[in-house]
Formats: structure tokens, C-alpha cells, sequence
């Protein structure tokens, strides 16, 4: 499975917790879930990387864009998470309607 498979499976099954009222807040992490965890990205990292370690090296221009990329993955992910929520019809509206949704990305300089 890939990354951004397994952040949308991810992403059902939080949808799915909420519509069923298991709860009524959520959070899901699209980044790597420990800091030293290998992160493999189909079609971005040769190899897999530590995401912490990566981070460290943001002055080598090959490092920063491929840091882009996996940012521009992460926004996308979320993206498709809120059209799945906005295509929900419930009621007299949509599911969507009536959540909040933040997006939190760290770049650290």
C-alpha cells in the first residue's frame, strides 16, 4: 500500500467514526507517525528516509524540493479527506456542512 493509500484509508475510517458517532473529533496525522519511523513515498524518495532527519538538511536545494513535494502530498491528501466529507449527503445538506476542518503543517526553516 502506499503512503498516500494508507492516509486515505486512513481518512475513511475516521469519516466513518464521525458518521457513526464513535466520536465527534478527530485527528489524523499524515506525516510520519514516530520520528525515526522510515518513510516511504512511491514515486518521491528513492528509499526510505526519516522524515526528522530530512528536515534538518532544508539548506541543500535537493532536500528542500523533495521537503515540497511531500508537503504538496500531504495538502492533497487532505483535499480529497474534505471532498469525501462535502460528497456525504445527510439531511437536508451535506455531511460536510456541519464539521470543522483545520489543516496544521510545520515548516521549520
Amino acid at each position: 500500500m502506499t503512503r498516500d493509500e494508507f492516509i486515505q484509508v486512513m481518512g475513511d475510517l475516521m469519516i466513518l467514526a464521525l458518521q457513526t458517532d464513535l466520536t465527534r473529533l478527530a485527528t489524523l496525522m499524515s506525516g510520519p507517525e514516530r520520528w525515526s519511523a522510515p518513510l516511504t513515498v512511491h514515486g518521491l524518495f528513492e528509499k526510505p528516509v526519516q522524515h526528522h532527519c530530512v528536515t534538518h538538511a532544508q539548506g541543500k536545494e535537493d532536500v528542500r524540493k523533495e521537503l515540497e513535494q511531500l508537503d504538496k502530498l500531504h495538502i492533497l491528501q487532505f483535499v480529497h479527506l474534505v471532498a469525501k466529507m462535502d460528497a456525504i449527503e445527510e439531511g437536508e445538506g451535506k455531511y460536510h456542512d456541519s464539521q470543522h476542518d483545520i489543516y496544521l503543517g510545520l515548516w521549520i526553516e
